[in-house]
């Protein structure tokens, strides 16, 4: 057997265990959760999958972010940005974050107050190519 931590952006970590044998076209391998971490009550919300997006600084840097955006997501309204320096923490992927809880508020935000929600990480020297944080919110606004 072997055993494989399988997670997504919106679902959160199960161990599931896997049969050792080579693989047949066509035929799929069948896998078995061995845990349920979430109580049930957790997939009575229909949690985001949100985007992955990207935009190029002055300095010719790629920052990345996650944009939260309500399915009836017509343009303008208002939005949260959050920028951090904690550059090796981008937490923008597509498996289940380490910090979830971020995850969960930005999810509260875009469901609950605003139309547009988005998370934004970038280093403080990408900050200083991008013109600070009057360009990102500029950049926010074009969403």
């Amino acid at each position: 057997m072997l055993a494989d931590v399988r997670s997504y952006s919106n679902k959160p970590p199960e161990l599931y265990l896997l049969t050792n044998r080579p693989y047949l076209t066509g035929k799929p391998i069948p896998d078995k959760p061995v845990t349920g971490s979430p109580i049930p009550e957790f997939f009575t919300n229909d949690w985001i999958d949100p985007r992955i997006v990207n935009f190029k600084a002055r300095d010719g840097a790629t920052v990345y972010g996650r944009l939260y955006v309500p399915s009836n997501y017509k343009g303008g309204g208002p939005a949260v940005l959050f920028v951090h320096g904690a550059g090796y923490l981008q937490n923008v992927h597509r498996w289940w974050s380490s910090y979830y809880r971020e995850y969960m508020f930005n999810h509260l935000l875009m469901e609950r107050v605003l139309s547009c929600s988005t998370s934004i990480t970038a280093v403080r020297p990408v900050m200083a190519a991008i013109g600070g944080p009057e360009s990102i919110v500029t950049w926010a606004v074009r969403i």
